[in-house]
């Protein structure tokens, strides 16, 4: 099992220790020079965040997953000339939702059972930027990236329990927004969508994933 792909919130206590983590961390940047009024331009900047997710397209068993977690562990860009630069992404999603299942056997007779899914996704990818300032103290990045996508299910019924897994090569487009609230931290808002593929038994299809979070950035 490749465990480096899998989401890191796939219990709910992490899930809690995620949301202290990040609270923790917005209130230090509250406190830390907020009182600057001058700030010195800054080039790059290392991030965290989560928020929700949300699966689209693939295979119509994902189409009841509803809303999922993402945790972003890196959400970092570097610009070298007149705002190009280059961004990394590491992030994990969960989603844990059941589903119906309807068929007839091999004697004609109707049947619905039910599936319980646990969903576990993984990006790492790379690529160029573009940072626009709004002003002194907010700017704007549009990314794009290439990288893995890994996707694991779990899924469970009366007929027994099964795990998919796949990893390919993906893509992914992205954007950020930073206001800045001291010489060092920003508070960023980001929107990603990832594409990636999904298992079905009549193999590999194409599935979106979406993750909207928000965090702090650390300024560089």
């Amino acid at each position: 099992m490749n465990t480096f792909f899998l989401s890191p919130c796939h219990s709910l206590e992490m899930r809690l220790h995620s949301l202290l983590f990040v609270f923790f961390l917005y209130v230090v940047a509250q406190t830390n020079l907020y009182a600057q009024k001058q700030f010195t331009p800054k080039s790059g900047y290392i991030g965290i965040g989560l928020g929700p997710s949300y699966l689209v397209g693939g295979n119509k068993i994902y189409q009841g997953s509803g809303t999922g977690l993402n945790v972003t562990l890196l959400n970092a860009g570097y610009t070298f000339y007149k705002g190009f630069g280059v961004n990394a992404n590491w992030s994990g999603a969960a989603f844990v939702y059941d589903t119906e299942n309807q068929h007839n056997d091999t004697q004609g007779n109707f049947h619905s059972d039910k599936s319980h899914h646990e969903v576990s996704l993984g990006t790492l990818m790379v690529g160029p930027m573009y940072a626009l300032d709004l002003s002194e103290t907010s700017r704007l990045d549009f990314k794009g990236r290439l990288g893995r996508f890994y996707m694991q299910d779990k899924s469970s019924s009366s007929f027994g329990e099964l795990t998919y897994e796949s990893s390919a090569l993906s893509w992914s487009l992205g954007t950020t927004y930073q206001k800045r609230i001291g010489q060092w931290v920003a508070l960023a808002i980001s929107a990603d969508y990832h594409k990636g593929r999904s298992w079905e038994e009549s193999g590999d299809r194409g599935v979106g994933l979406v993750n909207l979070s928000a965090g702090i950035a650390f300024l560089l």
